[in-house]
């Protein structure tokens, strides 16, 4: 790994300015991330539709109130499976809501642990590659994103995109019940599918070992 901040030359006056050198590497991973997380924010918004929705739906000035005084995302959602599991709506509805949540979470874990990991950097001649760092990544998770790192990021925008569609027609069907046809199916999402792969192929090799025993 590259390190992003040489420490043995110092100078007088710290630079604002990005160093050339890791320059286009940040940029490649800041659009990365970025999406990322701009997609899950559009999927909590449209959560937080669905919250005032069932709150009061005629004046969802109330839900948004309510939604925005929660500290967390977390904390957003469990009040919305609170709300679910009362509020008299549909079976299916019920059903759909709380399907969306479960997987609002796996994708949040993944989301998570892309947002929030330090990167390092890989050297090669087209100059650094952006890469989660070894030396302050949790060996788990290092082995899962190192060696998905790009893929993770392309699905996890996939993923968002599609839960956030389906969360949009939910909240239709909840305001104007009927009138926009009938229901998407579901989306199949695909992060947490891999990291499930991830972790059985990391687990296979336990399995199959025998332990020899001694004549």
């Amino acid at each position: 790994m590259t390190p992003r901040i040489n420490i043995h030359h110092r100078h007088k006056y710290l630079t604002r300015r990005p160093d050339p050198f890791f320059d286009q590497a940040d940029k490649l991973h800041a659009e990365r991330i970025g999406q990322v997380l701009i997609l899950s924010n559009f999927l909590h918004s449209e959560l937080c539709e669905i919250f005032q929705s069932l709150v009061n739906p005629a004046d969802k000035n109330i839900g948004k109130i309510l939604w925005v005084r929660l500290n967390s995302d977390s904390s957003q959602r469990s009040a919305l499976r609170s709300l679910v599991n009362v509020a008299r709506i549909k079976k299916t509805l019920r059903t759909q809501i709380l399907w969306t949540l479960n997987h609002t979470e796996k994708l949040a874990e993944q989301r998570n642990k892309a947002a929030h990991i330090k990167i390092g950097y890989l050297a090669s001649i087209d100059g650094p590659i952006p890469m989660p760092d070894p030396f302050h990544t949790e060996a788990k998770d290092f082995q899962w994103l190192e060696s998905n790192w790009p893929r993770i990021l392309k699905l996890l925008q996939a993923d968002y995109r599609q839960l956030s569609a389906y969360a949009n027609a939910i909240n239709a069907e909840i305001s104007d019940p009927g009138n926009y046809g009938p229901m998407p199916q579901r989306p199949k999402l695909s992060v947490h599918k891999l990291y499930e792969q991830f972790k059985k192929s990391r687990n296979q090799p336990l399995k199959n070992m025998r332990v020899r025993r001694k004549k």
